[in-house]
C-alpha cells in the first residue's frame, strides 16, 4: 500500500517524507477508521484510502504544522471511513462518531467565544468540517476537495453556505 502512495511523488526528499508521516499516524488512522467501522478490513481499505488522498495532495500539505497535520489526516480518515461505511449495506443516516480524536479542546474565551462555540456546535457537521478545514487549517480549495472527496465547485458552495448559516446564527438573539 505505502508503495503506490509513493508513486506521486519524484524527488526522494517527499517519499522519504511521506513515509515517515505515514509511520507515525498509521496507529490513530486505524483507531480512528475501526471507531466509525467496527470491521478489521473495512478499516484496513478506509486507511488505505485516506493515505492514497494524502499522497495525491502530499505537496500541499507536508508544510503543516504537527497539530494541524494531525487533524487533517484525522478528517482525510474519518471521511474515507464514513464513505467506506455508506458504501456498506450497513448504512443508517446516524454514524456514531466521536469528534473528539479530531478536534482540540479549546476552554476559555470572552462571551463571543462562547456564543461562536455554541453556533458552531449548532452547525450541521458537513458546515463544521468545511469551516475546519478552511480557516482552522487554512487550507486552499484543492486540498479541501482531496480531503473531503468533492469537487471544488462543491467545495466552494458547501464553504459559502455554512458561513452563511453561521451568520444566521450568531446574529440571533
Amino acid at each position: 500500500m505505502l508503495a503506490m502512495c509513493m508513486a506521486f511523488f519524484d524527488d526522494d526528499d517527499d517519499t522519504s517524507s511521506f513515509e515517515r508521516l505515514y509511520y507515525k499516524y498509521e496507529r490513530k488512522a486505524f483507531a480512528i477508521a475501526y471507531k466509525i467501522l467496527k470491521n478489521q478490513y473495512d478499516t484496513e481499505d478506509a486507511v488505505i484510502d485516506a493515505f492514497f488522498n494524502i499522497s495525491k495532495c502530499f505537496e500541499s500539505i507536508k508544510g503543516l504544522p504537527p497539530e494541524k497535520m494531525n487533524s487533517y489526516i484525522a478528517i482525510t480518515v474519518k471521511n474515507a471511513a464514513l464513505s467506506l461505511y455508506r458504501k456498506s449495506e450497513k448504512f443508517s443516516m446516524t454514524v456514531p462518531y466521536d469528534d473528539s480524536i479530531c478536534t482540540e479542546d479549546l476552554s476559555g474565551g470572552s462571551g463571543e467565544y462562547a456564543k461562536l462555540k455554541d453556533c458552531l456546535s449548532q452547525l450541521s457537521d458537513t458546515d463544521q468540517e468545511i469551516l475546519y478545514l478552511k480557516y482552522y487549517l487554512r487550507m486552499d480549495y484543492k486540498a479541501i476537495c482531496a480531503a473531503t472527496r468533492v469537487s471544488y465547485t462543491t467545495a466552494k458552495k458547501r464553504l459559502r453556505i455554512a458561513k452563511a448559516n453561521l451568520k444566521k446564527l450568531m446574529s440571533e438573539d
